[in-house]
């Protein structure tokens, strides 16, 4: 019988672990153990799977960072979280006055800066992706799903 254990660590040791993606001699694009995503690209199965790594991470770091954030309503958190996945949890943090509105439960000023500058300029995250950043302020301001 095959052992597939021993095979993992046969094919570990020979391909070595990419964290990123880079192009193999042939010119396809690798990535892990020498995951070919030219020829083999991700399936939506394994895309979900990755995706649970970091999603809950970003939970964790957005309850470590913001001490409020576990007392918010399902669609708020849902909309901070997702908005740290998006951009990273620092990006996220960069928000300093929509996060101190929303400390505050100032909902409409909050959903307001997810979009606009104090200057009344539009954010970096409402100018690269105006639908999602839209949808964030009005999970914010509503607390209802959109």
């Amino acid at each position: 019988m095959l052992d597939t254990t021993k095979l993992a660590e046969t094919i570990k040791s020979a391909e070595g672990f990419t964290p990123g993606i880079k192009p193999d001699s042939d010119g396809t694009w690798q990535t892990g153990y020498g995951r070919n995503l030219t020829t083999d690209p991700l399936t939506k199965e394994e895309g979900a799977f990755l995706l649970n790594g970091p999603m809950l991470a970003r939970i964790f770091e957005l309850s470590a960072a913001l001490a409020w954030f576990r007392d918010l309503d399902d669609v708020r958190s849902r909309a901070f979280a997702e908005m740290a996945y998006q951009m990273g949890t620092a990006g996220f943090l960069g928000f300093r006055l929509m996060l101190k509105a929303a400390s505050q439960g100032d909902w409409d000023t909050a959903a307001k800066n997810v979009q606009f500058n104090t200057d009344g300029s539009e954010t970096d995250l409402a100018k690269e992706t105006p639908t999602r950043a839209a949808r964030y302020a009005q999970m914010l301001k509503t607390g209802l799903d959109v």
